[in-house]
């Protein structure tokens, strides 16, 4: 309990030295602006596991082929994705993603924004990335203005500062220590 303690202390401290300068987060919008372009959709994901037996993507594909197909047909996409969609989060919305930016979708699975972003506006679709299938129901594209991207881009820059400042402390942590196990 006492080293949780420590590391949200530590998390906090962080947090507020690791910023992101205003001429960083600009330069790597201008660096690659497609990863702003922006898209508000919905999901329904059937996950392919890491272990998973050969023919299991190809089943999956067709599993979402075949609901996919329904859909068209004129089953609703917000019942569908609450029952089968194995992204929990996102299905108890009915497979609502809400908007997100292709950098946002990338971390979440890569590949993700690229598929996404290949449907079009008012369609359905399956995508594929190496981590599961979709169906993606698209609503609205756009890419995002500097002043809009800016904030996410600070955030994603002040995660990965956080996360090295907190692998360095428990780097030096673990070197201090001293450990003696007693029989």
């Amino acid at each position: 309990m006492k080293a949780q303690r420590a590391l949200q202390a530590k998390r906090e401290q962080v947090q507020d030295k690791v910023m992101a300068p205003e001429a960083d987060v600009k330069a790597r919008y201008q660096k690659k602006p497609t990863d702003f372009d922006a898209a508000k959709f919905s999901i329904i994901f059937f996950r392919i596991p890491e272990d998973a037996p050969k023919g299991y993507p190809t089943e999956a594909k067709k599993q979402a082929e075949d609901l996919l197909k329904k859909i068209q047909t004129g089953e609703d996409f917000t019942a569908m994705a609450k029952k089968y969609s194995e992204d929990t989060l996102s299905a108890e919305k009915g497979g609502d993603m809400g908007e997100m930016f292709r950098a946002q979708m990338n971390a979440l699975d890569p590949g993700l924004g690229k598929g996404v972003l290949a449907v079009p506006s008012k369609q359905t679709a399956v995508v594929t990335t190496a981590q599961g299938v979709y169906i993606v129901k698209m609503g609205a594209k756009r890419r995002a203005p500097y002043t809009e991207a800016a904030p996410v881009i600070r955030r994603m820059m002040q995660g990965g500062g956080q996360a090295d400042s907190l692998e360095a402390w428990i780097k030096d942590l673990r070197t201090k220590a001293y450990i003696q196990e007693i029989k």
